[in-house]
């Protein structure tokens, strides 16, 4: 417990930087704390955040452990890591700029519809955590099966394979009449 208790402690004070951080982001640009979509961005961020984190520490303290010292190992995965950190960075200071400037007002609705679909991609997100495990069956990104038999892995894998083949058809079948359309146009006469 004593171990959990300062992974938990370690994760409260990640939690905190990041939430003082990005305050300081959303709302230094937008020159006021009065922007309540600044507060609904942070809540919508940092509420998940919050709960998944507890859950871990509860659940999987060693997943918690990996997530919150995220050391990449590969030199493509760590310039992702800078590369989505800078566009992070720039996306808050936006939202600030565009409140305090009126750049783009967004319609009641399409704030809530973006907090909602935000919230759902948090739900995957959180599947992906769920079956994740430290030092058991499944370590990494959550990409593999769990309980499939070679029968159902079959299955799934020639739904796959239609579903390409008809992609495939569907796209020749387009650039053929694409083809033609072309022609049509060029020789007026053919048809």
């Amino acid at each position: 417990m004593k171990a959990n208790f300062g992974l938990m402690v370690s994760a409260g004070i990640k939690l905190l930087i990041g939430l003082v951080l990005v305050g300081l982001l959303i709302f230094l640009p937008a020159g006021t704390i009065r922007f309540f979509n600044g507060w609904l961005l942070i809540a919508v961020l940092f509420v998940p955040m919050l709960i998944a984190g507890v859950v871990m520490a509860l659940r999987s303290p060693g997943l918690l452990r990996k997530r919150l010292n995220p050391k990449e190992k590969e030199n493509e995965q760590k310039s992702v890591v800078a590369i989505s950190g800078v566009m992070f960075v720039v996306a808050f200071m936006v939202a600030g700029f565009n409140y305090r400037y009126s750049w783009m007002v967004m319609p009641s609705w399409a704030v809530w519809c973006a907090v909602v679909l935000f919230l759902l991609s948090y739900l995957i997100y959180a599947e992906v955590l769920r079956v994740q495990r430290i030092n058991g069956e499944i370590d990494g990104y959550g990409c593999q099966f769990q309980n499939v038999d070679q029968n159902q892995e079959e299955v799934f894998g020639h739904f796959v394979y239609t579903i390409q083949l008809q992609k495939r058809i569907e796209e020749q079948e387009k650039e053929e009449m694409r083809e033609e359309a072309l022609l049509r146009v060029k020789d007026p006469e053919t048809t």
